[in-house]
């Protein structure tokens, strides 16, 4: 059973919800772990910071302790140079924990306490040890600047310990994120994919019901088309055999007795033997329209050069037949189809193209056979073209009936049409007769009708 239209419109604005849904979801939540992921990044760096001033600060104890063991001037150089990158580390991290209460009352006592242990080291270095008392003072300074770095080097600790917590959390957060943003990007994923293949179904059940459809309306369009050509064929006989040989009788009843009528009657028999002799020409005519004799007995190509001279006295165009050489006979139903193209192009002429020459032209290629039909009128209107190249069924009675008849034997139809004219080209596959017709000699042909 199908789904509904109703169901299949349905589904897809179901799936274009879900997809804008997604897409603020996908945007939010990439915002939110972009953020997450740049204070992950600001974690990193206050710690990478905390080392530089836990890097500093021992560069500086060690160049003082260096200078009082060695006296060498060099290490005062070394102290001096850490100590400025000290104080360079600490404003870094203070700048980037502004946003970090905890961190910053810590800060401040790290840097009270790195007063208190540089103006120790100051006045030690000031005032050189020479007496037993100054080196014992010396000694008790040392000792106090020691437990300031120990106090120092505990809150810095305490730092990296804060810092290692806010990271934990931040990596935690991030994380949670990640996993919620590609489960809600993976359920939408199989949500569009089930709605995908929803839509899939209903388009291929819909495309499969037209597709049938189409097969059949060319189907039914082949089987009317075969039947039209039936029937032209029975009524042409009937017309011929029947209509015309009663009109034939009553013509040679009429000239039994032309002769024994008085000279009034005489006239009024003669008048009515020419218009019983314009009768018969209709009735021959028309049959032979509606199914030459010809295309059965002689072939498409005398089949062509009669209906072209006939056309051009009917319409007072100029008719020109170009065969390019003496063309094979070929199965019924390609010499009929052809026919039924050049009858049918060539009325169009006359209809609608306001064209003063016409030139029909056959030719065979190698296995196949290729009528062309070609005028020098106003051309087809550019939406009529595209109808035709869509293969649009609105196309109309006599064009949709070309093509059909030509597809159904596995040929091609094409026009091609401009301001200055249109070329109407039929390209059918050879099959040719098993085994052949008989071909009538032209003393045994029967003679050309006039389209009239």
């Amino acid at each position: 059973m199908q789904l509904s239209t109703r169901f299949a419109s349905s589904v897809f604005f179901t799936g274009l919800t879900l997809m804008a849904v997604t897409g603020i979801s996908a945007y939010v939540f990439t915002e939110r772990l972009a953020r997450s992921e740049l204070l992950v990044s600001h974690s990193t760096e206050v710690q990478a910071n905390i080392n530089l001033v836990q890097r500093d600060l021992e560069a500086s104890d060690a160049a003082y302790r260096g200078f009082f063991l060695t006296q060498d001037a060099d290490y005062l150089t070394r102290r001096e140079q850490a100590l400025n990158d000290l104080v360079h580390d600490i404003q870094e991290v203070k700048l980037l924990t502004a946003d970090n209460y905890r961190q910053q009352l810590t800060l401040e006592r790290i840097q009270g306490l790195l007063k208190q242990e540089l103006d120790l080291q100051h006045e030690a270095l000031l005032q050189p040890p020479e007496s037993a008392e100054q080196k014992a003072a010396l000694a008790a300074s040392v000792k106090r600047g020691e437990v300031l770095t120990t106090t120092i080097r505990g809150q810095l600790d305490s730092m990296v310990q804060e810092e290692a917590r806010i990271l934990e959390e931040r990596t935690v957060i991030s994380s949670r994120l990640i996993e919620r943003t590609l489960k809600i990007l993976t359920g939408a994923f199989m949500f569009a994919s089930v709605l995908l293949a929803v839509l899939f179904v209903v388009l291929y059940r819909e495309l499969r019901a037209r597709s049938y459809a189409e097969e059949e309306l060319r189907s039914l369009t082949t089987q009317l088309l075969s039947l039209q050509d039936q029937e032209r064929r029975r009524i042409a006989r009937e017309l011929h055999d029947s209509l015309g040989q009663l009109l034939a009788s009553v013509k040679m009843n009429l000239s039994t007795v032309n002769g024994s009528e008085s000279a009034t009657h005489a006239a009024q028999v003669e008048d009515a033997m020419n218009t019983i002799d314009q009768a018969i020409t209709e009735v021959r005519t028309l049959s032979y329209l509606l199914h030459p004799p010809l295309l059965d007995e002689v072939g498409l190509q005398s089949a062509i050069e009669w209906y072209c001279e006939g056309f051009a006295q009917r319409s007072g165009l100029k008719v020109t037949y170009n065969p390019s050489q003496p063309v094979e006979r070929y199965s019924h139903s390609v010499e009929l189809a052809l026919f039924r193209v050049l009858q049918e192009a060539l009325t169009n002429v006359h209809r609608h193209s306001r064209s003063t020459t016409v030139e029909v032209r056959l030719q065979r290629q190698n296995s196949s056979v290729t009528l062309e039909v070609e005028d020098n009128g106003i051309g087809l209107p550019p939406e009529k073209m595209s109808l035709f190249r869509r293969g649009s069924a609105r196309i109309g009675v006599g064009l949709g009936g070309m093509r059909e008849r030509v597809n159904k034997l596995g040929g091609s139809l094409t026009i091609s049409s401009s301001p200055l004219g249109t070329c109407v080209s039929a390209k059918m596959p050879g099959l040719v007769k098993e085994p052949p017709e008989p071909v009538l000699t032209p003393s045994t042909a029967p003679a050309r009708k006039p389209f009239f």
